[in-house]
């Protein structure tokens, strides 16, 4: 496991970091936390993180200075910034000092969940400046995977991967495509083996989409196969559905292959290829049985009308429940029996926000009107819209219109 090590000068963060995420799951060890620059660096001497989760303003010595000190005491520990909106310059400053990654407050789960799982590989396949057979595989499906979750794709990323950034960068609208595999021969397949059918898989599907300049087929983080068609204008036909399930009947019959197919919609812009991702895979949860295997699903009217619908219920489920300080993505689900993932994807797709900024909207919103009358102490305001802690609300208010509550009241 990694070790990884966390540091906050909040402790309801510091909560949260820790609780949020099932770090053994998926490989990590917590080993140390603090709550300055200061201490954070002698804990770090002492454990030998591989990973460090910082804040930028802390008391003693702030996160730049920490990380520079890091750097000079234990060079190869990856360091990601947790940021404020106001503080991103600064974020973008300590790529500089040797910083892995920033992620900016709020975020979603997922977002630091993918930051996590890029530096594993990362550590797994060793220290940059060591080459490795496979180093331009690894920086390929590192670039795609950062346009799928919508990360920052970084200049240096498009100047090891010129050509396939220029086709992207020059595209105006993506098609994404998701493709589920599972052996019909269950645990006895290695590992090698079966990444090979699944880029056998890919390449077929890639030549099966005929529309887009280029496509590519790369890997997601929870291993299924997707391609990604770049394209200048929408095609003036859709995607033929029954070539799609020919091919699955043929790899299925002659691989001995259970295939899932996820079909997301065009879209256009980086953005786009994340809104497309995200319908492949809804797509492909809500799959409808064809022939022997999974079958193929398609984004179509039916799914439009059903993610406004759904997107309707959350924003009302919201405003109904916004004050809870315990308010979940869990919880909601449950009530309106929808998956988190499907939740997450339907609402971003009808909205344009994730579901946490739209939150963060609403409670600073109801609290700036709160603020304007006048009548009520901040520490009652801030439980009011679902914050146990005033100063975390303060700070959360100061990062959302750029003043403090009390200046916005004075």
């Amino acid at each position: 496991m990694l070790k990884v090590m966390i540091v906050d000068d909040m402790p309801v963060f510091l909560d949260y970091l820790k609780q949020t995420i099932d770090w053994p799951s998926y490989g990590f060890e917590l080993v140390c936390e603090a709550n300055n620059g200061a201490d954070a660096l002698n804990l770090a001497i002492k454990h030998k993180p591989d990973i460090v989760l910082s804040d930028i303003n802390m008391p003693y010595m702030n996160g730049l200075d920490f990380t520079e000190a890091l750097k000079e005491q234990l060079p190869l520990t990856s360091v990601v910034l947790i940021t404020g909106h106001s503080e991103f310059e600064y974020a973008r400053k300590a790529v500089r000092l040797g910083v892995s990654d920033y992620i900016v407050k709020p975020f979603e789960k997922e977002e630091l969940i993918v930051t996590l799982l890029s530096l594993q590989q990362y550590h797994e396949h060793g220290a940059k400046g060591v080459p490795k057979k496979d180093d331009v595989y690894i920086k390929r499906e590192h670039y795609f995977r950062s346009l799928i979750y919508g990360k920052h794709v970084k200049e240096s990323d498009d100047a090891l991967l010129p050509v396939v950034s220029q086709w992207v960068h020059k595209s105006k609208k993506f098609r994404v495509v998701a493709i589920a595999i599972e052996s019909g021969l269950g645990s006895d397949v290695d590992f090698d083996r079966e990444m090979s059918w699944k880029q056998s898989v890919g390449t077929i599907i890639e030549d099966l989409i005929d529309e887009g300049d280029r496509r590519f087929s790369f890997t997601d983080y929870d291993g299924r196969m997707l391609v990604m068609a770049c394209l200048n204008e929408t095609p003036d036909e859709e995607v033929d559905i029954d070539d799609f399930k020919r091919v699955v009947d043929i790899i299925e019959t002659r691989l001995n292959l259970n295939v899932s197919i996820g079909i997301g919609g065009i879209h256009s812009g980086l953005d786009g290829i994340v809104t497309s991702y995200e319908e492949s895979v809804s797509a492909l949860n809500h799959k409808s049985k064809v022939g022997r295997g999974h079958g193929v699903n398609y984004i179509n009217d039916e799914y439009v009308s059903r993610s406004k619908k759904i997107a309707d219920d959350v924003k009302g489920y919201i405003l109904r429940e916004y004050q809870d300080p315990f308010f979940n993505m869990s919880d909601m689900s449950k009530e309106l029996l929808v998956n988190q993932t499907y939740l997450r994807s339907m609402f971003k797709s009808e909205t344009g926000m994730t579901i946490s900024d739209y939150v963060l909207k609403l409670r600073m919103e109801k609290a700036k009107e709160m603020i304007a009358l006048k009548d009520s102490k901040l520490s009652t305001i801030a439980q009011r819209v679902g914050y146990v802690d005033a100063g975390y609300f303060s700070k959360c208010f100061k990062r959302f219109y750029g003043k403090s509550p009390s200046d916005f009241r004075n």
